[in-house]
């Protein structure tokens, strides 16, 4: 067994250095180990559970080699309910307490919505002026689990469904992750 006391019984300065300087390449080796797992886990992209029902459209766009868009349809939900789902994913994600002021929140643009009063700011300009191709709102919820130069997020975008998939709620997940 090692001991840091030499011959004499007394501490061995020699001993005492060099089990300092084993522990101090243990700590290094875990590090860095530590550092390249952790870089490994943000090299794919970050998954979130779709919304419950939620039928993935066949195919997604590859934007870049680590870009990409997948996309969702919900039939039996609206906008709103699948916003407020995502939301409760949110403060998962974040470990977010439902009524702190200063939680991540799936942001609604327009912003300017009022809960049961219907007026033409609670819809994009565009969708007022009658374009089929602008949806009345969405909802962005932001995933992120960025860290220090590593990129990993999703971007969860929640629209009400217009031309072909009107009546129906379409989801689009953009995922970022490190090359």
């Amino acid at each position: 067994m090692f001991s840091i006391y030499g011959r004499d019984g007394r501490i061995s300065m020699l001993r005492l250095g060099t089990l300092g300087a084993l522990i101090g390449i243990a700590v290094i080796l875990i590090g860095v180990v530590s550092y390249f797992i952790d870089r490994a886990s943000h090299q794919v992209p970050l998954d979130i559970p779709p919304y419950p029902g939620a039928q993935r459209v066949p195919g997604e766009i590859i934007r870049a080699s680590n870009i990409r868009s997948i996309y969702y349809l919900i039939s039996d939900a609206t906008a709103d309910q699948v916003a407020a789902y995502y939301q409760q994913q949110l403060d998962q994600h974040y470990g977010n307490n439902s009524s702190d002021q200063n939680r991540e929140k799936c942001d609604r643009f327009p912003a300017d919505f009022d809960p049961g009063i219907d007026s033409p700011t609670d819809y994009f300009p565009e969708y007022n002026a009658g374009d089929p191709d602008v949806p009345p709102y969405r909802y962005i919820c932001l995933f992120d689990r960025s860290g220090f130069y590593i990129t990993q997020f999703t971007r969860v975008t929640i629209e009400p469904g217009i031309k072909d998939n009107l009546g129906k709620v379409v989801i689009e997940y953009e995922q970022n992750w490190e090359p």
